[in-house]
């Protein structure tokens, strides 16, 4: 089953849009009945009805457009209310499956809230744009034979090591990941960590996930020694032969938790060094220097509370454009641009139920001079949601094992300001089942 909760607050504001541009429309169209069209050589009163008709069916259809998402808020908003979710592994392996996928079909758009110090910013859902296909593509690839191999973990790249790591063997005795079987391929199809498609003859989908890079045309399933070739329930019988289609949907590594460690710049080559807040940080060297962009979140007012309106619920749509504009060198975003979520794009879901592993994540993210967008509390006792961007760490951290949560250097939506995550009343991590989400783990937003 896969879960998709929508931010009603956002789509509701899209209707409002909508039905302000319907208004705007219709008085266009009248303007148009209204011209003066006598003319004695020629009759334009023909020509104008029809262009005035075909404005008002423009109109129309923005009403329309604005009912029918009238119409599937309400549905939701009651199906998200009744919702259950089933508790069994098998659900559990479907979801994660799901998570997995929508972080690699670039799934965006997102609001999170609840109330915090002075001010207050409501609820928001999960919510997820669906999958963007421009980044499927199907693989012109030949499948000259199937195999079956143990896996040899002396063999496989650091992500593949952790897949390995990860697996669970069904009851068959294929490795499976998430729920997918677990593959060696040639990188014609793909490479370690792609989410492989394959499409059979009777219309079924097998998912696979690639955590070897082998040579030629072979597709290699891993097995341990419950697996039997015989067995008439085996999933990949005859699977050269029912091949009829195969697509690769793009990485899964950004939301699984996996933090490669290798090869990470060294501190300094795209960090500097930054005193503020009585203490020596180590923050992104980005094309607006921290200290220079936080010169411009206040005096342009871009956050949720330091404006003439409040924006409630758009603490992610603020810390979109905060890593955006600082990572980017961009100063002409206003908060009416954080309000429509122009960033959202830009970045990948990243999930872990591991703080440690997050943690790590936060510190690859940093040391490569990327600002990264992290889920901490939004009220006292870490049940409601809010969203940072985190700019730097301690200068006296200097290795991703050592880095704790009160390292952190954040700016907050909530009122633009630098802070320090061990200060008093400051924000801590929370995890998306803490928050009551549709997600169990830490969650961060990285810049592609």
């Amino acid at each position: 089953m896969s879960t998709f909760i929508l931010d009603t607050e956002s789509v509701s504001a899209t209707k409002s849009t909508l039905d302000n541009l319907a208004s705007r429309v219709d008085n266009i169209a009248s303007e148009v009945n209204g011209y003066d069209t006598s003319c004695s050589e020629f009759d334009f009163s023909t020509p104008k009805r029809v262009i005035a008709n075909n404005i008002e069916a423009c109109g129309t259809k923005i009403k329309n457009t604005s009912s029918y998402i009238n119409t599937v808020v309400s549905s939701h908003t009651t199906l998200q209310n009744n919702m259950k979710f089933e508790s069994s592994a098998e659900q559990a392996s479907k979801e994660l499956q799901d998570q997995i996928l929508e972080a690699a079909m670039g799934a965006v758009s997102y609001a999170g809230g609840g109330s915090y110090g002075g001010g207050s910013y409501y609820g928001g859902g999960y919510a997820s744009s669906g999958y963007n296909a421009s980044t499927v593509r199907v693989v012109n690839a030949n499948i000259s034979d199937v195999k079956y191999d143990k896996i040899e973990t002396n063999a496989l790249t650091a992500t593949g090591t952790k897949l390995a790591e990860k697996s669970v063997y069904n009851d068959l005795g294929y490795a499976t990941y998430g729920g997918m079987l677990l593959i060696g391929c040639s990188t014609a199809i793909g490479t370690v960590g792609d989410i492989i498609e394959f499409t059979m003859k009777d219309g079924t989908k097998k998912r696979c996930l690639i955590a070897q890079n082998t040579e030629g045309d072979n597709i290699s399933f891993f097995v341990n020694d419950s697996w039997q070739e015989d067995n008439e329930k085996n999933p990949t019988q005859n699977f050269k032969e029912n091949v009829t289609k195969i697509e690769n949907y793009g990485n899964y590594q950004e939301s699984t938790g996996i933090v490669d460690l290798t090869n990470l710049p060294a501190i300094g080559e795209y960090t500097s060094k930054w005193t503020a807040l009585g203490e020596d940080w180590t923050v992104v060297t980005t094309k607006l220097s921290v200290p220079d962009y936080a010169n411009v979140v206040a005096s342009k007012r871009l956050s949720q509370t330091n404006n003439t309106r409040i924006y409630s619920d758009y603490c992610l749509a603020f810390a979109h454009v905060h890593a955006s504009n600082m990572y980017n060198g961009y100063t002409g975003d206003t908060a009416s641009d954080a309000g429509r979520y122009k960033h959202a794009g830009e970045f990948n879901n990243w999930y872990s139920n591991n703080k440690s592993d997050t943690l790590k994540k936060i510190y690859s993210e940093i040391v490569q001079g990327k600002p990264v967008i992290l889920q901490v509390n939004g009220n006292s006792s870490g049940t409601h949601r809010h969203f940072v961007t985190v700019v730097g760490f301690r200068n006296s951290v200097t290795d991703p094992e050592q880095l704790t949560e009160d390292d952190l250097l954040i700016l907050d939506s909530y009122d633009g300001k630098i802070e320090r995550m061990d200060q008093s009343n400051s924000r801590f991590m929370t995890t998306g089942a803490q928050t009551g989400k549709n997600y169990s783990g830490y969650y961060l937003r990285t810049l592609k």
